[in-house]
């Protein structure tokens, strides 16, 4: 993340691409003004830090400026040929410079022609996997640029030239190691994207060459309603990045299987499929994803001519849905144990030791889980109402040295504090709203009238849209005394079992929670724990938390 100042005016978009022919470069910049004064946009293309290709001047007079050129010479961009240049951009008022942009560039361009997909005016053939966010080591998407070059570089050694993002749009690092090494791309957004979420994908996404494919999402059904989003999304995208290609939805629900034997479009030839809904799909999408799902969960023995037969009735480019879906395989190289000193540590957040103890180590059987030591260490004091502490294990063994640590939230048992006269209840009645409009408060324990959905201490599995990713505690008086970390640590643990929280998506009501429960990114839940409204003269403090006393 980065912050960038600008005076009066700067920058927003940079979006440049090739015609069909690879005969012109189309320019779209978009700026946005405070100005009134002239403005002037330089722009260069450089092949490297001190090669430039080619440059030129116009006036900045509205928001957004579209012109062509030549394409200056330079190479196309390909999974085999990845080349890259950098386009510079300056905004300037007169001597002073109001705002600069540099970015890579790879002329590329990826349209359908029958059913096969051609980038550069060359047919492809798309070998690669589906990124479905299993990341073992960190449990959450890396961005590290190292990790992303090291990663691709090694699916490419393999013989691989594309990704699918399962419902997630790649990190800008991913991105950029992909527009370096050569690989395609499918950006994809989360279930229950809004049609903003997926234009904004494209407006992210549509500067890297690598990025070829957009994507709605996974295995949503196709009704009515989602048919609209799905055709104004393929406009949005065929409008947006015309050098782009749109594949609507990953498996097509209610087109080619969970089938409607009712609908006026249901068939049987060649195989059951909703031809009324393909029919009208055709006319907007350049590929589609089918649920061939031989092909996903049982790879060994798929019939490739039944395949090949059932993949002609889509009459466009055919993606095998979750091909490579599988999470990768164990380290088997876990023989080695260690053996020899254990070593803990009791601290604070302030990194205070608070105790500490030692024990050697030995006899560990290879295979199996075993108890190494026992530590017994206490708190002679806890300040305020609790602390957080780390217990820091350590265990030295020849050339190993390992570590690890875990969390503890250790409390005082306090008296109940005396507090003015609040209401408490599980549910609200009608002698209870008109209560708090008349100045009553109220503690509302659990979602009452208000819709509400179990939650978990678990966090979801990686690549899945169902469950919980995260947790955040908001500055508020009321957590002020309680320790925490700004997030839902162990502390929460026993308040989360058999609790729940309110989901604020079809509420008309302001979203401020208290402690929000985080959807997993790909599908998009406004979800809260602890929360207050106003009502009136009063309020009322809504907790779906497990409180025991």
């Amino acid at each position: 993340m980065s912050l960038v100042v600008s005076d009066g005016a700067r920058i927003d978009e940079c979006y440049v691409r090739p015609d069909e022919s690879l005969g012109r470069l189309i320019w779209n910049i978009s700026l946005h003004k405070k100005l009134n004064k002239k403005l002037i946009l330089h722009w260069s293309l450089v092949q490297s830090e001190h090669m430039q290709i080619a440059s030129g001047s116009l006036a900045a007079d509205q928001d957004h400026l579209c012109f062509e050129t030549e394409t200056f010479g330079i190479e196309p961009w390909s999974e085999k040929t990845p080349n890259l240049y950098e386009i510079r951009l300056r905004l300037v008022c007169g001597e002073q410079e109001l705002d600069r942009v540099n970015q890579m560039f790879g002329m590329r361009y990826a349209r359908r022609e029958g059913t096969q997909i051609m980038i550069n005016n060359k047919p492809v053939f798309l070998r690669g996997t589906t990124e479905h966010a299993y990341f073992p080591e960190s449990c959450t998407v890396p961005n590290d640029f190292s990790y992303y070059m090291r990663t691709l570089k090694e699916i490419k050694r393999a013989g691989f030239n594309w990704m699918r993002f399962h419902t997630a749009i790649p990190p800008e690092e991913c991105m950029e190691a992909a527009d370096r090494l050569g690989m395609y791309i499918q950006a994809e957004t989360q279930n229950g994207f809004e049609d903003g979420d997926f234009i904004n994908m494209i407006k992210l996404c549509r500067r890297h060459p690598s990025v070829i494919l957009y994507c709605c999402g996974n295995e949503v059904p196709i009704d009515d309603q989602m048919e609209d989003q799905l055709e104004r999304m393929g406009e949005a995208c065929h409008t947006l990045a015309p050098d782009c290609l749109y594949d609507p939805m990953e498996a097509l629900l209610h087109v080619e299987c969970r089938l409607d034997e009712t609908d006026p479009g249901y068939t049987k030839e060649p195989y059951e499929h909703n031809e009324r809904k393909l029919a009208r799909m055709r006319t907007y999408s350049d590929v589609f994803a089918a649920g061939v799902w031989v092909f996903s969960y049982h790879s060994l023995y798929p019939d490739v001519n039944a395949i090949n037969n059932r993949l002609s009735m889509y009459q466009r480019p055919c993606l095998i849905h979750e091909a490579g879906i599988f999470d990768t395989y164990l380290n088997l190289d876990l023989e080695k144990r260690y053996e020899k000193r254990l070593t803990w540590l009791l601290m604070d957040d302030n990194n205070t030791v608070r105790g500490s103890g030692s024990a050697e180590v030995s006899d560990v059987k290879n295979g199996n889980l075993c108890e190494l030591a026992e530590a017994d260490v206490g708190l002679d004091t806890v300040s305020g109402y609790g602390e957080h502490v780390r217990l820091v294990v350590t265990l030295t063994g020849g050339i190993y040295h390992i570590s690890n640590e875990w969390d503890y939230w250790v409390f005082h048992r306090c008296e109940t504090p005396r507090t003015n006269a609040v209401r408490i209840a599980d549910r609200l009645t009608e002698e209870d709203v008109s209560y708090m409009k008349n100045g009553g408060r109220m503690i509302l324990m659990g979602a009452g009238p208000f819709p509400g959905v179990p939650i978990s201490f678990q966090i979801t599995p990686g690549g899945r849209t169902g469950g919980n990713n995260a947790t955040v505690i908001y500055d508020h008086p009321i957590m002020r005394d309680f320790p925490q970390d700004g997030f839902c640590d162990w502390q929460f643990a026993e308040m989360f079992h058999d609790g729940g929280a309110v989901q604020f998506n079809d509420l008309e009501l302001a979203f401020r929670p208290i402690v929000e429960i985080v959807s997993t990114y790909k599908f998009i839940r406004k979800q809260a724990a602890l929360f207050e409204i106003k009502i009136g003269k009063g309020a009322i403090l809504v907790c779906t938390l497990i409180i025991r006393v």
